[in-house]
């Protein structure tokens, strides 16, 4: 039988805490054949893990297989392409698994619950504990870093470190990975800052809980020359203040069938260490990424190295797990999987704009009555276990277990469907469309056929131009879509409920004035409100609201985070459902073998 071990928000014998250390939380094992959403505990026997370490050992190298582009398509701000490069913050690089080892941050985003860590930091600053907000609205951050925290050179982490971090950020904004790198530090007031030895105080611009993902990347002010910072990433091999360091970097710029490599050994001078045993970290004497571009075009390819047995594990393989298992041969060679819904969501909306009678004469979208029994028609249950997608209980869960709620609940009862369409005029037809992917055209088909049981008779439409032309134009009736939750934490949330604001440009319920407006005013206060339970109690409402009016539906968790890997080499390995962050746990992988 195949073993699929599915990784929910309790697994944990091997993952971190704040400092990226075991907690004390039962691991969920879970063996299937089938859906991922089988919660089984079951105890883990097989002949291939029956006569490890129980423990973690020192010692040992491991290599990891990646998919990641280091070298095809990078421009800068001016479209001019830039060399092969490891620095994850500029643009166009594909690197922050690798770079995740060696580049500390302020902070973690914990797999089990979505939570933002202390890494670097003593605290995560929050309201009243490194937050401050004075008698005139300013708003008042400081960040004060762990005393042991140190550069492989023996060199302090300090608030200059911080301070130089965001000056680079801020001068090379153009060419930074993403735009929220920069949108973020531009919250910083520069002038502003202040710096004493472990300790980086700042004013914010404004109010905005998005302060929280400052610092994602912290970047040593004593060797980098600011002149030099686009190139000179893979020349210097810039010190580390995670738990590896740099050796090399083998570039195939040729890619053909060989990967790039970069070496890592283990950082003499990391400063964290495991809180249930006491021991140094990392375990690991070093770590070799054989780099694989090419998205899932070379999945082949990695593939065969790692059956060979040439490489121990491959993290984040590109395909979904539904194949992987033959791909594999998971059965015969005793690899083991392990799967990770990601913060890719699937929802269904209601066009109530009259453009949607150009694509259905007969919507009944302006009936409340008609989108509720729309909603409780659709089994996503049934949705996730047929299609091995994850499951959605709230679009705020998804990213922070902790404010989950249950706007979405009352769908989730079928038997009031009769009783909601009979009032409602026939011919009761919608018109589904989406965009033409694979899984999202597998999605549409089991929704229209969930609609035909409950009686409401669904055409769909998958098309090439759907985010082209259709949405645009707005001509669409019930349709469906793909968005981020976000990279961690509630303010990634703020970001993620934008995309329904009533007058979005993907999201067309305006006509419900009472209701919109209120939903304009929640996330107006949101995007301000730094205290983090009442955040989430505003983004608990605005979810109600868009439940309550039944104007979207979260479907299915439809993105995944897997790893393929050989137990008797490796263990401790961790997939976090946000993107980029698989390899947070780096210091408590082990090898078996020592």
């Amino acid at each position: 039988m195949v073993r699929v071990w599915i990784l929910g928000v309790a697994l944990l014998a091997s993952a971190c805490t704040a400092a990226g250390a075991p907690t004390s939380k039962s691991v969920v094992e879970t063996t299937t054949t089938g859906s991922p959403g089988t919660t089984t505990t079951v105890a883990p026997a097989t002949t291939t893990t029956s006569t490890l370490p129980t423990g973690p050992l020192h010692g040992g190298t491991v290599k990891i297989g990646i998919n990641a582009e280091l070298v095809a398509g990078r421009l800068d701000g001016e479209g001019r392409h830039l060399p092969a490069t490891l620095n994850p913050l500029l643009r166009g690089s594909d690197s922050d698994e690798i770079a995740r080892l060696v580049i500390p941050g302020v902070f973690r985003i914990d797999a089990a619950t979505g939570e933002l860590t202390p890494w670097l930091v003593e605290r995560i600053p929050r309201l009243g504990d490194g937050v401050e907000v004075a008698s005139d609205g300013t708003v008042t951050v400081t960040y004060q870093i762990r005393d042991e925290a140190v550069w492989d050179d023996g060199t302090p982490v300090t608030g200059a470190d911080l301070a130089f971090t965001h000056k680079l950020i801020v001068a090379d904004a153009e060419n930074m990975s993403d735009g929220f790198l920069a949108e973020t530090h531009a919250l910083i007031d520069t002038e502003s800052i202040r710096v004493e030895g472990k300790t980086f105080t700042a004013n914010l611009v404004r109010s905005d809980p998005a302060y929280e993902t400052l610092f994602k990347w912290v970047l040593p002010a004593h060797l980098i020359d600011p002149d030099t910072f686009l190139d000179d990433w893979n020349d210097k091999l810039w010190p580390s203040a995670g738990p590896f360091r740099f050796v090399s970097f083998e570039l195939d710029r040729e890619f053909n069938t060989e990967p790039s490599i970069v070496t890592l050994e283990r950082n003499p001078n990391y400063w964290e260490t495991d809180p249930v045993t006491g021991d140094s970290v990392p375990y690991l004497d070093g770590v070799e990424f054989y780099v694989f571009p090419g998205g899932t075009m070379t999945q082949g390819d990695i593939a065969i190295w790692v059956k060979s047995g040439t490489l121990d594990a491959e993290i984040r393989p590109r395909i979904g797990p539904w194949k992987l298992p033959v791909l594999y041969d998971l059965d015969t060679l005793g690899l083991e999987l392990l799967v990770e819904f990601g913060t890719v969501i699937d929802v269904m909306a209601f066009n109530l704009e009259d453009a949607r009678y150009e694509v259905n004469p007969d919507s009944r979208n302006d009936i409340i009555e008609y989108r509720m029994a729309v909603l409780a028609a659709v089994d996503r249950q049934g949705l996730a276990e047929t299609l091995e997608m994850g499951t959605v209980n709230s679009i705020t869960g998804i990213a922070v277990d902790r404010y989950d709620n249950d706007a979405w609940v009352g769908y989730d009862d079928t038997s009031p469907v009769g009783d909601l369409l009979a009032g409602v005029e026939e011919p009761r037809e919608a018109v589904y469309t989406s965009s033409h992917g694979e899984r999202t055209m597998e999605i549409g088909t089991a929704v229209s056929e969930q609609l035909a049981i409950a009686g409401i008779d669904t055409t769909t439409d998958f098309d090439g131009d759907f985010f082209f032309a259709r949405v645009p134009e707005r001509l669409v009736d019930l349709y469906s879509f793909r968005m981020f939750v976000g990279e961690g934490g509630l303010s990634s949330v703020v970001q993620a409920l934008e995309v329904f604001d009533p007058d979005s440009e993907i999201a067309f319920w305006s006509p419900l004035t009472e209701e919109a407006d209120r939903y304009r005013k929640l996330l107006a206060e949101a995007r301000s409100e730094l205290n983090q339970d009442r955040l989430g109690e505003l983004l608990a409402e605005a979810e109600s609201i868009l439940a309550d009016n039944a104007v979207i539906y979260p479907l299915v968790r439809r993105n995944t985070h897997n790893i393929v890997y050989w137990p008797e080499r490796i263990q401790g390995l961790v997939p976090n459902r946000f993107h980029g962050w698989d390899t947070w746990n780096a210091a408590m992988w082990w090898s078996p073998g020592g």
